[in-house]
């Protein structure tokens, strides 16, 4: 339903063309392996609604600030991702290499019809392939 009332984050395009360059690639598989680098970016810029995330599953310190909880927030979920057995998920682990980002990211913007226009903050080229080697050896 989010995705229909609202549209998915450059995330999911970003994710197909993972899987589009290799097929083995599992969608969230491929999602799990860019979250980290893509959600702290996101955080960096709305660290406000990252901050009711952490609210929303009961961790937020009403004495620190929005970046403070945000981070909380991204932490609870690295332990999540690491109690369930998929914390350290990366990129390279299906042979993606740093000759490869340009690739991905062109990938990324053939396969979003616009997505990146529409997060919550600005994601440059720069950006872009910055989360995607971030994501190499996360």
């Amino acid at each position: 339903m989010a995705l229909v009332l609202s549209s998915a984050t450059t995330a999911h395009p970003l994710e197909h063309s993972l899987s589009g360059i290799d097929p083995t690639v599992i969608h969230g598989e491929g999602l799990i392996m860019i979250s980290k680098a893509f959600h702290k970016f996101g955080a960096q810029h709305i660290p406000h609604l990252y901050a009711d995330l952490a609210a929303a599953i009961g961790i937020a310190d009403s004495k620190k600030s929005d970046r403070e909880n945000a981070k909380a927030f991204l932490d609870a979920l690295e332990a999540l991702k690491i109690a369930c057995g998929i914390g350290g998920l990366n990129l390279s682990d299906h042979g993606f290499e740093e000759e490869d980002i340009d690739r991905i990211a062109a990938g990324t913007y053939v396969i979003s019809g616009g997505v990146i226009n529409r997060d919550q903050y600005p994601i440059t080229d720069q950006d872009l392939k910055n989360i995607i080697r971030d994501s190499m050896h996360a």
